[in-house]
């Protein structure tokens, strides 16, 4: 029982250690290259603003704010 509770207690705090490995050996220049833009809500992104109002006017929206040409959105 007692190895069961190590394993659990030790496996997210693995895994927590991997990521922040991860997150910091990666390069902060990666984010220079996208384009001008929002990603909007976690999970979500930009959806509900696009569903429920006319896409035709969010996508004018996003050409005016950031680029005619290209522009991210989630």
């Amino acid at each position: 029982m007692y190895t069961l509770y190590l394993i659990l207690c030790l496996v997210p705090l693995v895994l927590a250690l991997f990521v922040f490995i991860f997150k910091s050996t990666k390069s902060s220049d990666d984010s220079i290259n996208l384009p001008p833009g929002s990603m909007g809500w976690p999970i979500v992104g930009e959806t509900i603003e696009f569903l429920f109002g006319k896409p035709e006017n969010f996508v004018f929206k996003r050409m005016n704010k950031y680029s005619p040409h290209i522009f991210k959105t989630n």
